[in-house]
């Protein structure tokens, strides 16, 4: 049955739109998603140890935190330690439900994988263009600093993520309050996670 020339012209239009779509939407959010597992590529290709021990005492002292903190406050109550909350939160959360052992990666990989995603979206939205989102999260996931995040218990891990999640949501053109506070919760949670994090924002 042949098509009247609105139906058709309509027709068109909506394949237009799909096009439109899936060039201007669709492909970034598909690529923001695989940047997600890209820390995770970089562990296996350089073959990266899932732990090491550096800030050894502190760290060791931040993971007790966040696997003993009632029992550890009331031997020693409230310390330099203990108040760091934003630093603790996110440990004591997972290892509450799947344990410290697979915890610890879960945690560090799930930042650094949200903060590849949000690196290249905030190139993206700001009009920078997909290719300077890549580079932007390939550095991010290949810099040594950013790698050392994924295997330290100290609480610069969260604070330095928070900070990486944080800014770019205030970044974005066009934000909505929503966004604007979740963006202030992050930051909040980073200053409450390492001190330099207050630093970094001024």
């Amino acid at each position: 049955m042949l098509q009247t020339m609105p139906e058709f012209l309509q027709a068109q239009d909506s394949s237009a739109r799909w096009r439109q779509w899936v060039r201007t939407l669709a492909v970034p959010i598909g690529l923001a998603i695989a940047l997600f597992f890209l820390p995770l590529i970089v562990r296996a290709v350089f073959q990266i140890p899932w732990v090491m021990f550096q800030n050894f005492t502190d760290g060791i002292f931040y993971w007790g935190y966040a696997m003993q903190f009632d029992e550890l406050v009331r031997r020693v109550g409230l310390n330099y330690y203990s108040v760091r909350f934003g630093g603790i939160l996110p440990d004591a959360l997972v290892f509450s439900l799947i344990g410290p052992h697979d915890g610890m990666p879960v945690v560090r990989y799930a930042f650094a994988g949200m903060s590849c995603s949000m690196l290249f979206l905030l190139f993206w939205k700001r009009g920078a263009g997909i290719v300077a989102g890549l580079a932007a999260a390939f550095l991010w996931a290949l810099n040594p600093a950013a790698i050392r995040l994924q295997q330290t218990g100290y609480v610069d891990v969260a604070g330095t993520y928070f900070l990486l999640l944080g800014t770019p949501l205030l970044l974005f053109p066009r934000i909505s309050l929503p966004i604007a506070m979740a963006g202030g919760a992050l930051l909040g949670l980073a200053v409450w996670s390492h001190t330099h994090a207050a630093l970094a924002l001024f």
